[in-house]
């Protein structure tokens, strides 16, 4: 992210495995270097991995996130459980100061 470098992150073995993953995981590469919808294509990633990954999620961030404990403590944790779910597993393709910072 600083100095100009593009950062990489390359992606869990379970991602690699299935082929939805690595076109969107590639979608969210092509539209984070020439396209307009960065955001959009990372959305479609962290769904795909929610709906289809559900055991791969990882457990809430304990320390240095910025969104984990406004979650946690929701009044109606079952209304923010599929935002927070699709909140923790941008870990998997953004580096972690980006993944925890929304």
């Amino acid at each position: 992210m600083g100095g100009g470098r593009a950062v990489t992150l390359v992606p869990p073995p379970f991602m690699w495995g299935c082929t939805s993953c690595l076109l969107l995981y590639a979608g969210v590469l092509r539209e984070a270097r020439v396209g307009d919808g960065a955001v959009r294509a990372q959305l479609a990633l962290a769904a795909h991995l929610v709906d289809d990954h559900p055991d791969d999620v990882p457990p809430p961030h304990a320390e240095g996130c910025r969104v984990c404990p406004g979650y946690a403590s929701a009044a109606e944790p079952a209304e923010v459980a599929r935002l927070w779910a699709e909140h923790r597993v941008r870990e998997y393709f953004l580096p972690e100061r980006a993944a925890r910072r929304w």
